[in-house]
């Protein structure tokens, strides 16, 4: 029984616990904050089964003589190895575990188990039953007699006490029952976790060695990307647009704007950051409206349906902030046809959420539309449908958000129709260039503050008042760092013809900020990706994907002056990283068709 039954017990539970450190592996890799469950989990299989089939059976047999003593299978210096797996069975801390476990179990002052009691006894006969041994027979190798005792005693030991996992801390949720001290609920473990992980930025890292890491891919940022064979390109503030077949291919670059003009900075991970929660807020809200996504073959590249783009920004805002308060601390009551009461202040709660949708400017600034604007634009029927669907989608991703920690305190969505006249949402969704965040901590923490001084008459606004005291102002997830970067350094957007260039400091904030949001929303790590061009590998994935297949640019020629022509032509091919060549017109119609 020992050499046989015993080892394929543990070979077993070798097998499924690997199996199960793959399962755990991807969880975690899922979701850090199961980390604790897990580790629990790991840590009662690793010590149930060891110390139920290794110490109560040693236990028993204490008072046996031991090493070369020892015959018939009783208790040798081999013993320990039982539990070793063997090589590529299972892992090395595995099986140093179990022998730690088994040598405990042989020390002296053990205590032999209560008598099992003759029901017990009987379950635990038909169980050896099934293992093709009965209860009171010899094994060939061994002249004790199995009786179940051991494992009997065992699960009475256990009913009402683990004390065997003392060593589990009391974060951890246990997977049994009895005499530990208090545990936290699942929930409240997994809050937990979620904060320390939070802390530690979700990568074991302090936030120091996070941007340490950011700075890292300062230079492997991408710009505007130009492929030609995805086919006729639209350039945006932030994106490649091709319109290929029926399909249009997005391109995210790493650009970042703010008050309409675009920063001559690039920031890291920028472009496939929003690509990330797009993607993740796509699948959370499909329920309530189409979306255009078709896929992503690369983190800086989407791929959606073609669609007909409304040309109108459906902006929902649930809290008087940015420009809105802005204009309302200048006196202005009416936006979009709607008109708000006076008595509000700047980071206020709305009593509900309003719709103040805009034009979309190709340059320049967005304009603001009322409600029949936008229906002598759209036709009445889908003006309000586009209306209500955006309406939905903030409410939904207010409750994603809240579940989070986070407030969305306002957000625009971009609609398309297909070529059936379905509405669809496209471009981006609950993304921190699309809309503006904060923690609920940290509101409930500032505006209770912020109202009362407001209260005292000292401050014409909440303006002056973050003047006053700027540690009252809410840290946004949006791009409002940004735009409070380029105040800082003098930037006036209603004078000046350029943004200024950020630090390498504000620009590694601005990323980590970005990449924050994006584990806080998801729940999922972001992993850095290898140290390469991003333009290179985009083209390797849309390689990989068919999209494009490469190409080389033949330019013909005739005479002197087409060469130097062509040398320039060659000249621009190259600037966009096209190969081209140089061959000389034939003039023989046979040769031009084998040439062609």
């Amino acid at each position: 029984y020992r050499r046989k039954e015993l080892t394929n017990m543990w070979s077993t539970l070798c097998k499924a616990y690997e199996r199960g450190m793959d399962a755990y592996a991807e969880l975690l890799h899922r979701n850090p904050a199961l980390k604790p469950m897990l580790e629990s989990i790991a840590a009662q299989l690793k010590r149930g089964s060891v110390v139920g089939y290794d110490k109560a059976f040693i236990a028993k047999h204490k008072k046996e003589p031991t090493g070369e003593q020892a015959t018939g299978g009783r208790v040798k210096p081999v013993d320990a190895d039982l539990f070793k797996s063997k090589a590529g069975s299972t892992r090395q801390g595995m099986g140093q575990t179990s022998q730690g476990f088994a040598e405990e179990a042989a020390s002296p002052g053990g205590k032999p188990g209560p008598t099992p009691s003759p029901g017990a006894t009987a379950t635990m006969a038909m169980s050896m039953k099934q293992m093709n041994l009965t209860v009171g027979e010899k094994t060939e190798e061994s002249d004790i007699q199995v009786t179940g005792e051991y494992l009997t005693n065992y699960l009475k030991e256990m009913d009402g006490d683990d004390s065997q996992f003392k060593d589990i801390n009391a974060a951890v949720v246990p997977l049994s029952t009895g005499t530990s001290p208090p545990r936290l609920q699942p929930a409240e473990s997994i809050l937990k976790a979620e904060d320390a992980n939070n802390a530690t930025n979700g990568n074991g890292a302090s936030e120091a060695e996070f941007k340490a890491k950011i700075r890292e891919y300062l230079d492997l940022t991408l710009p505007e990307c130009f492929i030609p064979e995805l086919g006729e390109q639209k350039q945006g503030k932030v994106r490649s647009i091709y319109f290929s077949g029926e399909n249009v291919v997005m391109v995210t670059n790493d650009r970042v704007s703010a008050f309409d003009y675009i920063l001559p900075n690039l920031i890291p991970f920028k472009g496939q950051v929003l690509n990330m929660i797009s993607e993740w807020a796509f699948s959370q809200t499909k329920d309530i409206i189409p979306n255009a996504l078709i896929e992503n073959v690369d983190a800086s590249v989407v791929v959606q349906k073609k669609m007909k783009n409304l040309n109108v920004e459906l902006i929902v805002r649930g809290y008087l902030w940015g420009s809105m308060a802005a204009a309302y601390e200048k006196g202005d009551r009416t936006f979009c046809g709607l008109k708000l009461p006076d008595g509000l202040i700047r980071f206020q709660k709305l009593d509900k959420p309003i719709f103040t949708p805009t034009t979309k400017a190709e340059v320049g600034h967005d304009e603001n539309m009322t409600m029949e604007d936008m229906e002598k634009l759209l036709g009445k029927e889908l003006a309000q449908k586009a209306m209500e669907a955006a309406m939905k989608l903030f409410q939904r991703g207010s409750e994603l958000m809240r579940k989070r920690g986070l407030l969305l305190l306002d957000t625009k969505y971009e609609f398309g129709l297909d070529d059936k006249g379905v509405i669809h949402v496209i471009d981006e969704v609950n993304t921190p260039d699309s809309s503006r965040m904060c923690t609920i901590e940290e509101y409930d923490a500032k505006y209770p503050k912020i109202a009362e001084e407001m209260k005292t008459g000292k401050y014409a606004n909440v303006t002056e008042l973050m003047k006053a005291k700027p540690e009252m102002k809410m840290k946004e997830f949006s791009k409002q760092y940004v735009r409070d970067a380029l105040l800082d350094l003098g930037f006036d957007p209603t004078k000046d013809k350029a943004a200024p260039k950020l630090s390498d400091d504000q620009v590694v904030e601005c990323a980590y900020r970005y990449i924050k949001i994006y584990e806080t929303v998801t729940g999922n790590k972001f992993q850095f990706p290898p140290k390469m061009a991003p333009e290179k590998r985009i083209i390797s994935n849309l390689s990989r994907a068919g999209m494009i297949r490469g190409c080389l640019a033949l330019l013909t020629v005739d005479s002197d002056a087409d060469k130097k022509q062509a040398e320039t032509l060659q000249k621009d091919l190259e600037s966009f990283k096209i190969p081209s060549r140089v061959v000389a017109l034939p003039k023989e119609e046979v040769a031009l068709e084998q040439m062609v």
